[in-house]
This record gives structure tokens, sequence and C-alpha cells, in this order.
């Protein structure tokens, strides 16, 4: 391109100037303040990880409802469920296995059908919130009492309110499809039994071999003394 100035250089007339750029491009710097984009890699993600969510998660994709309990009060215990804000944390976490995504994945428990029984589910809550927990909880080897957790397995009995369990389970409507529950006697011990399914990322957090059911305790802890669970121990 040619850029043409006009400047008043003497008294007796204006001078014209052409310039003609060397470069078919031309760049300007808008900003000085910028920061670098770097190319992160991908989250590696441990082989006992991805075999403790079959068969929740085939070929990147869930094949599950999340349920979690309807935050009006309803069911036997006219309850609410409260649990639902920690499924976001959940599905970001399920997120790193996805390579596709359908909508909706999730149903609250009231809008629940025989047919949905009969699909691989993914339960959020308690007995008291969560009517489908509720439907199980007295056949469950790990099972919600009136103010505790209650093993079949160790008999043993959790009463602190950051106590939480996971259970990976057949389903006891389809014999060919899994139950995935997780919930905790309160807010504070879902919030710990989800905190536990990140952990899964790491081979030594669940020792065992078997990841076709799975039923284990959490205890929540806050290790930055702020009042918010953000880590766990396994009690059994």
């Amino acid at each position: 391109g040619i850029i043409y100035t006009i400047s008043n250089e003497n008294r007796h007339g204006m001078i014209a100037k052409i310039y003609s750029v060397v470069s078919p491009v031309i760049a300007t710097k808008l900003y000085d303040k910028g920061s670098e984009v770097k190319e992160s890699a991908p989250m590696e993600i441990s082989q006992n990880a991805i075999d403790f969510f079959k068969p929740f998660i085939n070929n990147g994709k869930l094949d599950a409802k999340i349920i979690i309990g309807d935050p009006s009060p309803h069911g036997q215990y006219n309850a609410s469920g409260t649990d639902g804000a920690h499924v976001v944390d959940l599905m970001l976490f399920l997120g790193r296995f996805l390579n596709s995504f359908d909508y909706p994945n999730y149903k609250l428990d009231t809008e629940i059908d025989q047919s949905d029984l009969q699909n691989n589910l993914i339960l959020i809550g308690n007995n008291r919130t969560n009517a489908v927990i509720d439907k199980i909880n007295s056949s469950s080897p790990i099972h919600f009492d009136t103010n505790s957790i209650t093993s079949k397995v160790t008999k043993n009995t959790y009463k602190d309110d950051r106590c939480g369990m996971v259970l990976k389970i057949d389903s006891p409507f389809n014999k060919n499809k899994k139950f995935l529950i997780i919930g905790g006697l309160r807010t504070r011990g879902t919030r710990a039994a989800i905190i536990s399914l990140f952990k899964l990322i790491d081979n030594n957090f669940l020792n065992v071999k078997n990841l076709e059911n799975v039923q284990y305790v959490v205890q929540g802890l806050d290790k930055d003394s702020d009042m918010i669970v953000d880590d766990v121990m396994i009690l059994e």
C-alpha cells in the first residue's frame, strides 16, 4: 500500500511525501500487558479410577442418570434434598472421563419411574433426602439409620455428621445394571464421599482388588481449619 502525508515544511507551500511499505503485513501492539497461554497436559487418570466407574462410564460416555433429592420437602421423612450443590463438583470430575455429552444427565428423586430403575444410577444423598436410596436402604450392606451410618459387615456405627459412604452395588431391580450411592449423614458427609472419589485418581487410596462391587465409609477432614471439609480418611 501507499501512505500519503502532507506537511508544511516551508513558507512557500505544502509539501506532499509519499511512503511505501516494505512488507505486505503490518502489525501493531494494542496492549502492553498480557499473559502467555500455555497448553497443559491432560490429568492422568489411573486404571483404578477407570475400572471403578465402569459401567457408569463406557467408551467416554456417561451411561447412567444422576439422581438427587428434590429440594422441596417430600418422602416419608418430609425432608428436603440439600446435596444438589455437590453434584457440580462431581460432574466436573466425571467430565475428565468423558469425550461426549448428552442432556439431561440427572433427575430428581420425585421424577423417577420404573423404567429409570432398570438402568445404571448414581444416587446422591441419604435415605431421608433421596427416595430411591430409601427404597434400597434396608438391604444395603452399609445403610443409613436414624442418626448414623451402620455397616452390616463390621457392625460398626458412625454418627459424626462428616461421615459419608460410597457403595457400588448390583441394582436390586436389574441384575445387569449397577447403582453407585454417594451420600452422608449430612451435607458435610456427602461432600466427604465425593472428595473420596476425587482421590480415586491415586491408586493407593482405595486398596481393593475387586472393583465390581465396592463399599467404604469415610470421614471428612478440615485440613485448613476453615470449617469446610477438604480431605477424607477411610474408616472402613
